[in-house]
């Protein structure tokens, strides 16, 4: 696997959709939206995450496949 690269880092859940507010570095914000699966760390290990869209609305909020409720 590729090295990864810290991009940003996540914020808190928006919504009752599964959208998460996400801050991502300018140099980083053209990648960050064509990516098709970003890595977040869960207990110190890096763990895939699809991207089902990425919209800004104000906060830039980010919706990953399978996770459909601020719970999951």
């Amino acid at each position: 696997m590729d090295q990864l690269v810290a991009i940003g880092y996540t914020k808190k859940a928006h919504g009752a959709s599964g959208e998460i507010k996400v801050v991502v570095k300018d140099e980083y914000l053209d990648d960050f939206f064509e990516a098709e699966v970003v890595f977040i760390s869960l207990q110190g290990k890096p763990a895939p995450f699809f991207v089902e869209h990425i919209r800004e609305a104000g906060d830039l909020l980010a919706k990953f496949e399978e996770i459909d409720s601020p719970a999951d």
